[in-house]
């Protein structure tokens, strides 16, 4: 199976805006703000090299295992890196002796009590040592405000966090900027805001755009020039009935046959419409005939054990949507956009899904479809 194209830029590929947030200094607290498509993730791994040459000791926080997974490819090397909520609970119990302290949320879920961490860590005093290790923090609107202000106070001092307030999937645990600069108190010339998009095609990067949620700490990024690709875009409708699920699911893998080496992923909505596709990719690979190697499909979903996806390859992820943060592939299928329902009279659930979409889209380079049901109402129409 051919390998997919996505590899680090050479450093003299970089824009000016992203060599000045790369060449900030080692030592301090920085902040770099940018939209999808702008390098955050880039930046952050050539980071970590430049701490790997020069033999500091630091560590890599990204938000999810898929995530995880695929900055490990990119960087394809020795990367001292962890999911943080994986790393915190391990760290925290090695540095203070505690287990992380839990409460109940509203919703019944076991969360980390923030306040009852904090002063524990208060109660012990900081580690003069951890003022050595630098931390990178990839994705740091979906860490919450508590963690920043325990890793200050247990005597982290040296942060690099790359962040975008709009793509936030879950406002009620996330950090705002705000959140941010205050937890790292954050002088205006230690943020610095990437507003090239080097990632989508002008026509997915504009669909894109329709589902950004105004906001001053975000604000929106340039749209790339225009580079001719047609048919970047289209709605692709289709009838509930078993043929016509099935017709969809042949053309998919069709288009992956077209080109072993493109990563394409199906993003659903949840987990039920996850194991569908999955389950009927995986019947219909065996029935087709295909002029290369039948592609290659992975899957992962939430508390998934002995996860292992492969980004240096060609194929289909199906993936849900909140898995796809950070990630960038040739191809997205936005699978069943009717079955993002809720209350559309409510203006917060709106702009949920709005961020949704807005992250979504943005993860295709070069094609962005959107399958409907036509059967069914769509709640983000118009």
């Amino acid at each position: 199976m051919p390998g997919s194209k996505f590899t680090l830029p050479n450093l003299h590929d970089l824009s000016k805006e992203q060599d000045e947030a790369l060449m900030l200094p080692d030592q301090g607290q920085y902040l770099i703000v940018g939209g999808p498509g702008t390098g955050k993730s880039i930046l952050a791994l050539l980071r970590a090299k430049r701490y790997i040459e020069s033999k500091r000791r630091y560590i890599f926080l990204v938000y999810n295992h898929v995530l995880h997974q695929a900055i490990r490819h990119l960087f394809q090397g020795q990367l001292s890196s962890r999911t943080w909520m994986g790393w915190f609970f391990q760290f925290f119990i090695h540095k203070t002796g505690y287990q992380v302290p839990q409460k109940q949320s509203p919703q019944g879920q076991k969360v980390i009590d923030w306040e009852a961490a904090l002063k524990i860590v208060q109660e012990r005093g900081p580690d003069p040592d951890l003022a050595h290790t630098y931390v990178i923090m990839d994705e740091g609107q979906d860490m919450p405000p508590g963690l920043y202000q325990v890793l200050i106070n247990m005597g982290f001092e040296n942060f690099f966090v790359l962040a975008d307030q709009n793509q936030q999937l879950d406002i009620e645990v996330n950090s705002s900027r705000q959140d941010i600069e205050h937890a790292l108190a954050l002088s205006p010339d230690k943020v610095i805001e990437l507003t090239e998009n080097f990632r989508n095609s002008r026509a997915i990067a504009r669909l894109a755009q329709t589902f950004y949620v105004p906001d001053p700490a975000s604000p929106p990024i340039q749209l790339p020039e225009d580079d001719g690709r047609k048919e970047a875009v289209c709605v692709y409708e289709y009838a509930g009935d078993d043929q016509a699920f099935t017709s969809l699911i042949r053309r998919i893998l069709r288009t992956a046959d077209r080109d072993p080496s493109k990563l394409l992923a199906i993003f659903t909505p949840n987990n039920r419409v996850r194991e569908r596709y999955l389950q009927a990719l995986n019947q219909q690979v065996d029935c087709l005939q295909f002029e290369h190697d039948p592609p290659v499909i992975q899957t992962y979903y939430a508390c998934q054990e002995n996860i292992h996806l492969d980004f240096g390859r060609g194929g289909i992820m199906v993936l849900n949507v909140q898995s796809c943060k950070g990630l960038e592939f040739d191809t997205v299928f936005l699978a069943d956009i009717d079955q993002f329902l809720g209350d559309t009279q409510n203006d917060l659930f709106m702009d949920n899904k709005r961020r949704q979409f807005y992250v979504m889209c943005s993860r295709a380079c070069d094609r962005l479809i959107l399958f409907q049901d036509t059967s069914k109402p769509c709640p983000m129409q118009g």
